[in-house]
């Protein structure tokens, strides 16, 4: 069992040079670790990325690339936020051990 923390910059689409670089930066001064994806806008991802609206949205997905309930918006920065985060990888941890 195990998991991993994916950022995904929507200003990033296609590639956009300018875009990335500024990212980057600021990921660098922030000290983040987790890995960020460019994606392509006309991909499924990249369809489902652009109709988020609320930044920053958290979804989870399963091992198998299945969306698992709904996407949260805003920070987790709040204990409901947290919870209602942790109860959702605690079923997405189970479905897992069970489907073995």
């Amino acid at each position: 069992m195990g998991g991993e923390v994916v950022g995904i910059n929507t200003e990033t689409f296609n590639g956009n040079k300018t875009a990335i670089k500024e990212a980057s930066a600021i990921l660098e001064s922030q000290g983040a670790k987790y890995r960020n994806l460019s994606i392509d806008s006309s991909s499924n991802a990249g369809k489902y990325a652009s109709d988020i609206m609320a930044f920053p949205t958290t979804i989870l997905v399963d091992r198998n690339g299945n969306i698992v309930g709904d996407p949260m918006l805003g920070g987790i920065d709040n204990k409901d936020n947290y919870d209602t985060l942790m109860k959702q990888i605690k079923s997405v941890i189970a479905a897992d051990s069970n489907s073995k």
